[in-house]
């Protein structure tokens, strides 16, 4: 790449979370979904396989697969999702799994929801991810109540009166190039094994509410307790991050 092509790619890198509002690039996620092609065949050549990998997986780190929810994204790259995979791809179908989970759906299968997205979800065949519209429709499949906000000022309210929250973001507010990163926000789970650890460290300071972000950066660790969406916000990615969406979920 000469200079002149690599100054035009940081620019625009740096254009769409500088000056794109969230609404058009959630639009604009909505039609790159709609023109996937392919889709049920990515399904149906992966589903067995995927299968079969998932299993070793949890022989293999069974660790990574002990506690309610997926913190170890990293540990997925075996894992198809259309033509790319889930290590890389994979953090809007984990955040969907992780809600799901949140509200008790013991019943929900990994391979199950990769197969659901690829067939109505991906983005380029899912080396760009998931459409946040996708999450939203799959959740309301399992007969969930959503709703969604690409309203900054709306988010800290949306997720205080959600059960569980999934926060779509810009890992780094300057560039698109850091990429975006969707993860599910749970709350007041102080009794979940997995989070013993967490809590016990800073339960003085959280009392009221606690939320829990999981799956930030794939490697097994939960963030949390925070009080409110702003402290969140204030520590991913040290502060650097900025929120495109985030869908409040509640049983019906």
């Amino acid at each position: 790449m000469n200079k002149r092509t690599n100054f035009f790619v940081k620019s625009l890198y740096a254009f769409i979370p500088m000056h794109v509002s969230n609404r058009a690039v959630l639009s604009v996620m909505n039609i790159l979904r709609r023109l996937q092609l392919r889709g049920k065949a990515y399904a149906d050549a992966h589903r067995d396989k995927n299968e079969r990998v998932l299993g070793e997986l949890k022989r293999l780190i069974p660790d990574a697969f002990s506690g309610r929810y997926i913190e170890n994204q990293k540990s997925l790259a075996d894992l198809k999702l259309g033509k790319s995979n889930m290590a890389y791809a994979g953090c809007e179908v984990i955040a969907v799994y992780n809600a799901l989970k949140s509200l008790n759906m013991t019943h929900v299968s990994l391979t199950d929801l990769i197969c659901g997205f690829e067939k109505d979800g991906i983005i380029h065949s899912g080396k760009f991810g998931t459409a946040v519209g996708a999450m939203k429709d799959h959740l309301n499949r399992y007969g969930l109540k959503t709703v969604m906000t690409y309203k900054k000022d709306l988010m800290g309210k949306l997720m205080d009166e959600s059960h569980t929250s999934i926060l779509t973001i810009y890992n780094d507010r300057s560039t698109i190039g850091a990429q975006i990163h969707t993860v599910c926000i749970t709350r007041d789970d102080a009794d979940d094994p997995a989070l013993k650890g967490s809590v016990s460290e800073r339960e003085s300071e959280v009392k009221a509410h606690a939320f829990y972000v999981h799956n930030m950066h794939g490697d097994g660790r939960v963030f949390g307790p925070y009080k409110d969406y702003e402290s969140i916000m204030d520590h991913l990615n040290d502060g650097r991050s900025m929120a495109i969406s985030l869908i409040g979920i509640d049983l019906q």
